[in-house]
């Protein structure tokens, strides 16, 4: 994958946290009723943010897990994220299997309550990502 593509990647991470956001801080009735959208909008940062993650250790030269939790803390030895943020994106990244229905039930209230911190954690992964890749090629402006 060609850096200009993880960029593309990257800049339509940023388009969906830019379209996470307004739902992250809302009432939970309100989450509720947008929960398709929000769960669909965490799905693909988790995705993203992993597609990303694994470019970037593979331009370091480095093995790039299939796990995302492993990608995160991979990122973390090679010191191109804080042990601290490797933690939150394993978190964050899992957000997605509390609502799997293979799981046997929809985990809906932890989902919701840790919204907040895992919205957090792809923001600071998006802008670690942004500064570890430098300006996007062509002069293009991120979404974000």
């Amino acid at each position: 994958m060609s850096l200009e593509i993880v960029h593309a990647r990257l800049s339509f991470l940023e388009q969906v946290l830019q379209d996470l956001k307004p739902h992250v801080d809302e009432a939970r009735s309100e989450q509720e009723k947008a929960h398709y959208e929000i769960e669909r909008q965490v799905q693909l940062a988790v995705d993203l943010s992993s597609v990303i993650g694994r470019r970037i250790l593979t331009v370091e030269g480095k093995p790039a897990p299939e796990a995302s939790r492993d990608v995160f803390k991979a990122l973390c030895r090679s010191g191109v994220i804080s042990e601290e943020l490797a933690e939150s994106m394993g978190k964050a990244s899992g957000l997605g299997t509390l609502l799997a229905p293979e799981q046997g039930e929809l985990h809906y209230a932890l989902f919701f309550r840790g919204l907040p911190d895992g919205y957090r954690a792809f923001v600071e992964f998006a802008e670690s990502a942004r500064r570890f890749l430098g300006p996007i090629p062509g002069g293009q402006k991120g979404t974000g």
